[in-house]
């Protein structure tokens, strides 16, 4: 038996729907979305060029599906009948209108073949240059549905639209759920974002996947069963990538974007919700974790810096982050932020990079908290911003000089220090004792100094106390410790065996100098050029 032909005109309608698609290789996403509505789990795309003995050639892609395929009675009235799709208001399908399949004609192919099965029935439906089409019955059936498009083409081109074609198909079937092989290439991935933090979250119908992204350039992306309806790098969420995909979200009729409707403000709200709480939690999750390894990079320099940017937007309220250990001391102990708050309230708060016996004194006996941070790092920006100021460094607040114990006998010491306590003594300034010490120690800000007092030796000592000579009857003695790797100190007690008098003398003016008191004319005369060569004040 012949097969039937039933001849239909539908150039008018096809030409009209054909010039509201943006792109003409968008034909690819709505065939493959077709397909997905069919219930196919896979889809095979393919491209082949054949030439005629006349080496006249033709591209031929074919998009195989291997779903429910179509009757007679869909044929007619999804396939060829526009605008009277069956879609409408099922929640299982992607495309709304009808069109989907009229989408071939905008790259104005030569032919387009479709074979098909279900429910017994056989089609081919074939599709002419002018628009009209045949509908074919067939013997032997198709497992889902096959779409060839025929074109001509010369290799060259062939080859280029290949390329296109590759590139647009990842594009649109980033995250389909079913399996896009595309010359045999699987081209889909995974629904995720790269994101060094992120978290997902779903609700019925919808999934999302929310981080802070690396780049610091935002990204958002909308799907329907992992097909992109739109995606971009608009600041639709301050700060924040995100990809969504809902059984919900439609695209509009030129398939360039997706419907602002309560679909999408349903998706959204789920997008905010993980943004606003479960994703600010696993960025303190994260620090935390590398807090506790010990990590460093730049990694946790953006964790850091992710997190200077919350605060700072005020997208992250203080009273949050106090359970969270971010920071620790440099004695390596955790330090929640509710305890770091707590001790820059009672001014009991310092960073620094090198423990020292400074540090431990400030932490064992001041009860300080000193934490490891370097001021020129993103940590400390992060800390700086969170509390509203800048933590000063150990080291720039306090001193706490080693001993000289190399210089106890000394000779050229022993005759300098005879010789400074009665210098000092005439100034009348109260010094209990003079010591030799090693003010040029490892991150020590005294180190150019030539001398400063302590209450008594080896106490955490105060930078702003470090030149109090005593001067005050009711603020008691003060311990004078004379910096032992001062260049000026180090001559003087070269010279000061041979004239331990001048080298007192010398020395008493030099501490007396920076501390400002004035001298006469002819004691200052005395003090020779070398010895003031290194004057502090100069320095």
């Amino acid at each position: 038996m012949a097969p039937s032909r039933i001849m239909v005109d539908t150039r008018d309608a096809v030409e009209s729907l054909v010039s509201q698609f943006s792109d003409p290789m968008s034909f690819f996403r709505e065939l493959i979305q077709n397909s997905l509505d069919a219930g196919s789990q896979e889809i095979e795309i393919w491209i082949e060029y054949r030439e005629d003995a006349q080496g006249e050639g033709a591209m031929i892609v074919h998009v195989d599906d291997f779903g429910e395929g179509m009757d007679r009675e869909i044929i007619d009235s999804r396939l060829t009948r526009l605008f009277s799709s069956s879609k409408e208001g099922d929640l299982t399908k992607i495309g709304r209108f009808g069109i989907g399949f009229v989408s071939v004609f905008a790259i104005q192919p030569d032919a387009v073949c479709l074979d098909t099965s279900r429910g017994g029935e056989s089609w081919r439906v074939l599709f002419n240059r002018d628009r009209t089409f045949h509908r074919i019955r067939r013997e032997e059936p198709t497992d889902g549905t096959k779409i060839q498009i025929i074109k001509s083409m010369s290799s060259e081109e062939v080859d280029a639209f290949r390329r296109l074609a590759r590139e647009v198909i990842a594009h649109w079937t980033r995250h389909a759920a079913a399996e896009i092989r595309f010359d045999g290439e699987i081209l889909n991935e995974p629904f995720d974002l790269d994101c060094p933090v992120k978290v997902r979250g779903q609700e019925e119908g919808d999934e999302a996947v929310v981080g802070y992204p690396a780049v610091g350039r935002p990204f958002f992306g909308f799907y329907n069963k992992g097909m992109t309806l739109c995606e971009g790098h608009e600041e639709l969420l301050d700060g924040v990538a995100f990809k969504v995909s809902s059984r919900y979200l439609e695209h509009t009729l030129t398939r360039d974007n997706v419907r602002r409707d309560g679909s999408f403000e349903k998706a959204m709200s789920l997008v905010r919700r993980l943004a606003e709480g479960p994703l600010q939690r696993r960025l303190c999750e994260q620090l935390a974790e590398a807090v506790a390894s010990r990590r460093a990079g730049e990694d946790l320099d953006f964790l850091y810096a992710t997190l200077r940017g919350l605060v700072t937007r005020k997208k992250v309220r203080l009273e949050d982050l106090d359970e969270w250990v971010l920071w620790r001391s440099l004695s390596g102990a955790e330090q929640t932020v509710a305890r770091i708050r707590r001790a820059l309230r009672k001014d009991r708060l310092l960073v620094d990079t090198l423990q020292s016996p400074l540090i431990e004194a400030l932490q064992r006996d001041r009860g300080y908290v000193v934490l490891d941070l370097s001021r020129d790092t993103e940590a400390f920006r992060a800390l700086s911003t969170l509390l509203g100021e800048e933590p000063p460094r150990a080291n720039d607040r306090f001193f706490l000089p080693p001993d000289a114990s190399e210089l106890a006998r000394d000779q050229g010491w022993l005759a300098l220090r005879r010789g400074l306590l009665a210098e000092l003594e005439k100034q009348g300034l109260r010094i209990s004792d003079v010591t030799p010490g090693h003010l040029a120690y490892p991150g020590s800000s005294v180190s150019h100094l030539v001398a400063v007092t302590q209450r008594r030796w080896g106490e955490a000592t105060s930078t702003d106390d470090a030149w109090d000579l005593g001067s005050s009857f009711l603020g008691g003695r003060r311990l004078l410790v004379v910096n032992a790797d001062h260049p000026a100190v180090r001559q003087l007690l070269r010279d000061a065996q041979a004239e331990p008098e001048r080298c007192a003398s010398a020395l008493a003016r030099l501490v007396l100098l920076r501390e400002g008191i004035s001298i006469e004319a002819d004691d200052l005369a005395r003090v020779t050029t070398s010895d003031v060569a290194t004057d502090p004040r100069r320095e």
